[in-house]
């Protein structure tokens, strides 16, 4: 990275106390923009340095005294990932006291990009896309941390692989514009029997997956699980074609999963990729990825097509009604349906990423594979434990999980977390952000980790 010119130092200077008393006299957003500007000025047009751009920001943002302190060029380099991550482990605050929190976290994420802070950069994706769904569902999306990783990533992880944005998915997408409704639970059950008809004319007629219809795709997709107990008491109870469609056995795995199937919103799905993506997309070769809560496959459904299409998908689903339209919906993934993430053998140490929705309930959990007891007593607990063990070191976890995990008192599941992954960022989720898909209040936290 080059040094910044000499002869540019004292206009550099000016434009930095400016920005400082501007920022100490209240005017924040007018400092920032003195810093947006004093970032394109014209010594920038010889030699760009996103050293200008951090020094600026973290000036508005009050984490520095005297810009003109740390400005000699053989320190540049160093300082300016100081104050990156200063600034992005700032940033949380400043988002309180300002309305142009997204003018603040847009310029520190080109200058993450640029100085190769692949966490901090995937911190603030996410930071940036969860006030855009906060104003979606008209509530506030809290960032709970944001600890940006110290390891550094070897350089051929670095280089960006080429995108594959226009090649045909191998499954079905939800990155082509588009989208599931639902109106209401007499909807959505409608929609479940739909689903699970066409499930059982194709089956009937031994069709290939790669044969079916957009329209005979969307009706599977729009299956939704039976989470909502007022389903599910319908549908065991009072429904004569479910039973016909369902046999015991699979009625009994519909029960059992009920209570944990919220399938998750398409709305969070796509912000949720948006945060990975970059990160993702920096890694060389095949992507391992496992999703232990597969449910129809919604999480892949909007996964980015060109990380999808060097991907290689495996997927756990205990219903084997959903696991089998996921089969019909995503040939290209491997599904192991009707057994429990507990009891599926997957290898350890593996995994490029571990995404999912986690179960939501408090069931103890048998796993002969952890000794520690209080990481079987819940299940969204342990399943955040198995993923990370799962995943190779430097891989990510991305869950999302109940209010829970982060606010119980027992923090001995917290601290085993700790001393094996690093928490990049965490975003707490407002109450209702499930409701339109699976009928259930509940709020969540989002949780994304880099393993150790």
């Amino acid at each position: 990275m080059n040094p910044i010119h000499q002869e540019h130092l004292n206009e550099l200077t000016a434009a930095l106390q400016a920005i400082q008393t501007l920022a100490a006299q209240g005017h924040r957003k007018e400092a920032l923009v003195l810093a947006l500007l004093a970032e394109r000025g014209k010594w920038l047009h010889a030699n760009p340095s996103p050293f200008v751009c951090v020094l600026g920001l973290v000036t508005v943002l009050g984490v520095i005294t005297d810009p003109t302190a740390v400005m000699t060029p053989d320190t540049h380099n160093a300082l300016s990932r100081t104050l990156l991550k200063v600034a992005a482990q700032r940033l949380p605050a400043a988002r309180e006291e300002t309305t142009t929190a997204q003018n603040l976290i847009k310029p520190l994420m080109i200058v993450a990009e640029r100085l190769g802070e692949d966490d901090i950069f995937l911190g603030l994706c996410a930071m940036n896309d969860a006030m855009s769904m906060a104003a979606r569902f008209g509530g506030d999306v809290q960032i709970i941390t944001h600890t940006p990783n110290q390891a550094n990533i070897d350089e051929a992880a670095r280089a960006r692989m080429p995108l594959w944005a226009t090649t045909k998915p191998r499954g079905f997408t939800l990155t082509d514009g588009t989208e599931l409704s639902f109106n209401g639970s007499v909807d959505r059950y409608k929609k479940n029997l739909a689903a699970i008809r066409l499930l059982r004319q194709l089956q009937m007629q031994e069709r290939d997956p790669h044969t079916l219809t957009p329209d005979e795709c969307l009706t599977l997709a729009h299956y939704s699980a039976f989470g909502d107990s007022q389903l599910l008491t319908r549908a065991i109870e009072r429904d004569e074609e479910f039973s016909t469609l369902v046999n015991e056995e699979e009625q009994h795995r519909i029960a059992r999963a009920a209570l944990t199937a919220f399938y998750t919103p398409q709305d969070i799905l796509h912000v949720i990729w948006n945060a990975l993506a970059p990160a993702l997309r920096q890694l060389p070769g095949t992507l391992r990825v496992l999703e232990p809560a597969f449910g129809i496959g919604m999480f892949v459904a909007t996964m980015p097509r060109d990380i999808r299409q060097r991907s290689e998908i495996t997927a756990v689903e205990i219903d084997i009604v959903s696991s089998d339209i996921a089969k019909w919906l995503h040939p290209d993934v491997q599904v192991v349906g009707g057994i429990g993430f507990e009891d599926a053998k997957l290898p350890t140490d593996t995994y490029d990423l571990v995404i999912t929705n986690v179960p939501f309930n408090g069931n103890k959990v048998f796993f002969p594979g952890f000794k520690e007891d209080y990481l079987k007593r819940c299940l969204h607990d342990f399943f955040i434990a198995r993923a990370i063990q799962l995943t190779r070191p430097g891989g990510i976890v991305c869950v999302l999980t109940s209010y829970g995990t982060m606010d119980k008192r027992d923090e001995r599941t917290r601290a085993w977390i700790a001393e094996r992954a690093d928490l990049i960022t965490a975003l707490r989720l407002p109450q209702g952000a499930f409701e339109s898909n699976s009928g259930t209040q509940c709020g969540a936290d989002l949780l994304i980790f880099r393993r150790r």
